[in-house]
This record gives C-alpha cells, sequence and structure tokens, in this order.
C-alpha cells in the first residue's frame, strides 16, 4: 500500500485518525481516548478472563478501542507498519509473514507458558518481544500487549511490573535483549512487594497512591497503575485532572 493510500485510509486531511466519534481533533481525540482506554483495562484487569489463545488478544484490543475504531480488534493484512520512537526505527512484523509468525507465537511460546504453573521471567520477555515485533494493529499494540501479557501473568498469581519510563525498555526490546528487558520489568508472585519502588510522579508505589490518592487495596493500585501507566507511553501525557477522571476518583 502506497504512503498516500495509507494515509488517506486512516486518517482525516489534518492527520487525526479517523475515528467513529467524528472527532478530528488529535488532542481532543487523544484526551477521549485516554479516557476510554485507561477504563477498559481497568475492567478487564479486574474481571481478569483467563488466556486461551493469541486470538485472545484480538478481544483485547478489540474491548480497549472498539468503541473508537472501526479496525480495533483486527490483525493488519495488508499493510506494514515502520514507526520511530527515541531516535529509533522499528519494523513491525511484515504483513505477509504475519500468519507464520502468529502460529509460532501460539504454539512455541504462549501454550507452553499456559501450561506452566509460573512462567520465568525470561519467558514472558520473549513472549513480549515476539508480539510486539508482531505489532498486529493500526494503533494500540503496546496498550493491548501489556494489558494481554498482564492477564498471563494474573492467572499464574504473578504479576509484571512495568516501568514508569521505556526508553531503556525499547532499547532492550530493539536488540531482542531478554536480561535488559527482565531488568527493566520486574516479575513477581501477586502477593509480593516489588522489589524497587517507583516514586515519581503521579504514582508512589511505597504509599500506593496515584495523583496523591490512596488505594488500601495492593491489587486495586496495581490494576489503577497499568490503566494509566500503559497509557502513558503512547504519546499521551495526562494531567491529574485526566487521570483521577479516568480512573474515578473524586477531586
Amino acid at each position: 500500500m502506497e504512503n498516500d493510500q495509507f494515509f488517506r485510509r486512516f486518517c482525516y486531511p489534518n492527520g487525526c485518525l479517523k475515528n467513529k466519534l467524528e472527532i478530528h481533533d488529535a488532542q481532543q481525540l487523544a484526551t477521549w481516548e485516554f479516557q476510554t482506554v485507561c477504563q477498559q483495562i481497568q475492567l478487564i484487569l479486574t474481571h481478569a478472563p483467563r488466556i486461551g489463545s493469541l486470538n485472545d488478544l484480538c478481544l483485547v484490543h478489540q474491548q480497549l478501542f472498539g468503541s473508537i475504531y472501526s479496525w480495533a480488534g483486527q490483525v493488519r493484512t495488508d499493510y506494514d507498519l515502520h514507526k520511530r520512537t527515541g531516535g529509533m526505527d522499528f519494523f513491525a512484523q511484515p504483513a505477509a509473514t504475519i500468519p507464520l509468525a502468529w502460529q509460532y507465537i501460539e504454539n512455541e511460546l504462549l501454550q507452553p507458558m499456559l501450561k506452566r504453573k509460573q512462567p520465568t521471567a525470561n519467558e514472558y520477555m520473549k513472549l513480549l518481544d515476539n508480539v510486539n515485533t508482531l505489532h498486529p494493529f493500526r494503533e494500540g499494540n503496546g496498550r493491548s500487549t501489556k494489558t494481554f501479557l498482564q492477564l498471563v501473568a494474573m492467572q499464574h498469581h504473578q504479576y509484571l511490573h512495568f516501568p514508569r519510563h521505556q526508553m531503556k525498555l525499547i532499547v532492550a526490546l530493539n536488540a531482542a535483549n531478554y536480561q535488559g528487558m527482565a531488568e527493566q520489568i520486574q516479575l513477581i508472585n501477586s502477593d509480593d512487594a516489588v522489589r524497587n519502588y517507583d516514586q515519581e510522579v503521579p504514582f508512589n508505589d511505597h504509599q500506593q497512591t496515584i495523583c496523591g490518592h490512596h488505594f488500601t487495596s495492593q491489587a486495586a493500585y496495581r490494576i489503577a497503575r497499568d490503566s494509566v501507566l500503559f497509557n502513558l507511553y503512547e504519546g499521551w501525557q495526562p494531567n491529574d485532572t485526566d487521570i483521577r477522571k479516568a480512573l474515578g476518583l473524586s477531586n
């Protein structure tokens, strides 16, 4: 697909992504998307549906973005993706080879993990690396992938503590450096405390607060943290008012 065809297919003339809400302002769309996706991540992680196959990644993406984009949950079949983050180029799995890569992830990575009592950090990192390279959706791959992996961890009574900032993680991902990835993402048992507390706005892991709001339950704090954190890496940095609104917190 040519660049101009790709642009017309997914974007309005001003560059804003086409959406079901007919919002043509990119900043307004980002605000609406943050609120919606944050709330949906909370719902998914609260109900914690069991992951049975890689097809569940499509269901996660559909739930996160289905009210906003018509292509939510649809694996790309006729276009390739190239992105540039922090000065680094990222080339996603070519669309023509997605079926073969999908089969590999399903059979060689995910299914063996689902059968284990508790997968290792290396297994999680390898799954993350391969799904990240797959990048099956037009947008929202990072958010859906992190939510998907967290669900896998939850059904094994584990928790993946993602870092507040991701540049070191991106570098490790681009190099397929699983040890470097594991140093950024802490894998712990669900009932354990994280080894290295994050105390950078808007989070305080030690006090279990977000924007100053204290969560009495560790599980509730982690779900709220993930719902916000997974959105912070997509070029959208919400203010305290946006975050509190998305989490349903009183002012």
